[in-house]
């Protein structure tokens, strides 16, 4: 027992076990540290005065129907600090059942996931500033498996190639086709360099669009593995 209720105290998460109606009889030492409450003052549903006002009725709703359901809980929502200050939080609770599928206890924690979501935001934003870069300086970026023939293209490429949303079909072999025939043989001999040294290529081309318009691209990229490479279509029947 003082193992497990080391583990428990130990433990990032916040914890807690409650009996079958609801009723929460325990919090470990990491519940009691961020919310600044104290073990009366939290017992039975207690914990509901360090839960924002504006989510209550939905955690309540949540929680009391998976109390009649026997099924676990699975929510977000932000649990107030002794600083007075709410992070989100993921909460989960499952039931431990008898042999006889009654629910004996249940078990909860709450994970803090402020930071995580913090940094979702961020690259969130870092990618729509890429985005808005790319648009404005009608470049678009690209990513290819050599291995698979996957062929990722960014969503400001296909209007550069003349190419209606969703319409690019993802391999190598088509971004060819979208190549003026008397200079597929330079974009292939620099790409092909670029894999087997490792190292960086660049190379100007026409692209002929849909329409029969031709149009002049600048491509750039570097081979993270080198290694003798041949491209698709090169290789020996």
């Amino acid at each position: 027992e003082r193992k497990l209720r080391l583990l428990a105290d130990t433990i990032p998460q916040l914890a807690w076990m409650a009996q079958p109606d609801g009723y929460i009889f325990w919090y470990n030492r990491r519940w009691y540290e961020y919310t600044g409450t104290t073990p009366e003052q939290m017992e039975g549903w207690g914990w509901q005065s360090v839960h924002d006002p504006d989510t209550l009725p939905r955690v309540l709703e949540r929680w009391k129907g998976s109390i009649a359901s026997g099924e676990p809980f699975d929510m977000v929502f932000p649990i107030k600090g002794a600083d007075g200050h709410f992070r989100p939080f993921l909460t989960r609770v499952n039931p431990l059942s008898g042999e006889g599928g009654q629910i004996l206890y249940w078990f909860g924690t709450n994970t803090d996931i402020a930071e995580l979501r913090q940094a979702r935001e961020a690259l969130a934003d870092s990618e729509e500033r890429l985005r808005l870069a790319l648009d404005a300086g009608r470049m678009g970026v690209w990513d290819w498996n050599v291995r698979n023939g996957s062929l990722k293209w960014s969503d400001s490429l296909e209007p550069l190639h003349g190419l209606a949303p969703g319409t690019f079909g993802g391999t190598f072999e088509h971004f060819q086709q979208l190549i003026h025939p008397d200079d597929r043989g330079a974009v292939n001999a620099a790409i092909r360099q670029a894999l087997e040294t490792g190292g960086e290529f660049y190379v100007e081309f026409r692209n002929v669009w849909q329409n029969g318009g031709i149009h002049l691209i600048a491509g750039s990229g570097k081979s993270r593995e080198p290694g003798n490479q041949e491209l698709p279509g090169e290789r020996p029947s």
